[in-house]
Formats: structure tokens, sequence, C-alpha cells
């Protein structure tokens, strides 16, 4: 029997990567959407272990670690968690709550799998990645900047073109949805949930490139956390032309 990982993720992408790179390596996969989520499903079912997202709205990863500790050892159920910031992470506040490593977003392949194989056995029928998938299908086309590489992105979904035609349609609907949400913040002066959902656009933007738009939202994050709002708005319009770009380019490859 396959051991069964339990992915605690608000981001939907980020799930979808995770339990591709994890279904590959011969693990069941299931998804919670939050700490409250993750905490039902430990009682219903028996996991092997946890990735654990740091930053969640409802109830966060290190607050969920603290109960899940209260039942479950290290030993018996190993939590790693998740952050897309590692810069912002303090480690020892994760080992403290009773996490038992970290990784970082985007995923890489190898790192995440040498992680999870450090805690916890093998799943069961593992096998390597293909190779095969790693190789681009097209070959690499002029862009409008040195970011907008179709190669590029193709390499950050670990050159699966299936796997990027299933998360593309997610970049738009999150990005739709998180405009909406920072016009918001924006207007009510909120900057907790400014930050929360700029936050939640970097975790999307990151299972497609870490560069261009990705460095763009880590820059508004520190200009938001200074309290110089003014100066992270005139951002905003080059965050959004470069974010259509992408989806521009995702659907000239895609279609």
């Amino acid at each position: 029997m396959k051991k069964k990982i339990l992915v605690v993720e608000d981001n939907q992408l980020n799930y979808r990567l995770a339990e591709y790179i994890l279904t590959q390596s011969g693990y069941a996969v299931e998804w919670a959407c939050n700490g409250k989520e993750c905490l039902d499903m430990i009682q219903q079912s028996g996991y092997a272990g946890i990735l654990m997202d740091v930053h969640m709205p409802e109830l966060n990863g290190i607050a969920a670690t603290k109960i899940i500790r209260q039942t479950y050892s290290q030993e018996l159920l190993p939590i790693i968690g998740v952050s897309a910031d590692e810069a912002t992470i303090n480690l020892d506040d994760l080992i403290q709550a009773g996490m038992n490593g970290h990784v970082s977003k985007p995923y890489q392949i190898e790192t995440l799998l040498a992680k999870i194989h450090s805690f916890i056995a093998e799943g069961a029928a593992t096998q390597p990645l293909s190779e095969e998938t790693n190789k681009p299908v097209r070959p690499e086309t002029a862009a409008a900047t040195e970011w907008l590489d179709f190669t590029k992105v193709l390499k950050q979904s670990h050159g699966d073109l299936s796997l990027l035609r299933k998360t593309a349609p997610l970049l738009r609907k999150t990005t739709r949805e998180v405009w909406l949400q920072i016009d918001q913040a924006l207007i009510t002066s909120d900057h907790a949930a400014l930050l929360s959902h700029l936050h939640r656009l970097k975790g999307t933007i990151g299972a497609f490139t870490t560069e261009g738009p990705f460095q763009t939202i880590g820059e508004l994050e520190e200009l938001v956390a200074k309290n110089a709002i003014m100066e992270a708005t005139t951002l905003l319009p080059d965050l959004k032309k470069s974010i259509d770009d992408l989806d521009g380019l995702l659907q000239q490859h895609l279609s």
C-alpha cells in the first residue's frame, strides 16, 4: 500500500505541483486547504507525514502543528513546513512548534523529495521522474523581457507540459480574485490583508517563474511592511502588465 501524505496548502496551484511530485514518486496524496481542515482530516485517516504551509487563513501552519503535537509525536507523524518567504521565516519557531523540517516554494523536486525521504520512508512503487518529462517540448522563443521565456516557465513546472496545461488556468482565476482583494485592501487601508493577498499572489506566480513579477511582488511586500504604501502602489501597473504578459505567453504555447 502506498504511504499517504497530507498536503496542507491554501493555494490550489501549489497543491497541484506538490501532488504531481509526490504521486510521481509513489506516494498517495490528499489535500487540506487550511489548518482547521487538516486537524479534521488527521482524525479520520492515517498519514505517513504532512507537508504544511506556514502561512494560511483560518489556522496557520505553526498553530496547527502545535495542536497536532499534543497528540502525535514527530516520529509518529512527521510535519515538514513550507513557505515561499524563507527570509521572513524563523526556522527556530518552526522547530519549536514541532515541525521536523522546512522546504521553500517554489518546489524543487530533488530538494522536496530529499526532505521527505529524510523523515518518511519512500512510497510504494517509488519511481524516479522520467528524464523525458524534463525535456523542453518547444524551442526557446524570443521574449519581450529576459524572464518571459517559455523554456524557463516549462522548467519551473518540472518540464511537464501536461502539468502546465492543468495549472495555467489557475493563474488567471487566482490573479483576478487577488486583484479585487488588493484593491479593496488599499481602499480600506488594511495593510495586513494587503500583505496576505500579495503572499497568495506570489505563491501562484512562483509556480511559473521566480523572476519578473515574482520579484516585483517581493519588493511590494517589503514596501507594505515599511508602510510605504504610496510607493508600493506605483509598482502595481507594471506588475499587472507582467502578469498579463505571462498569461499571454502561456496561452500562446498551450493553445
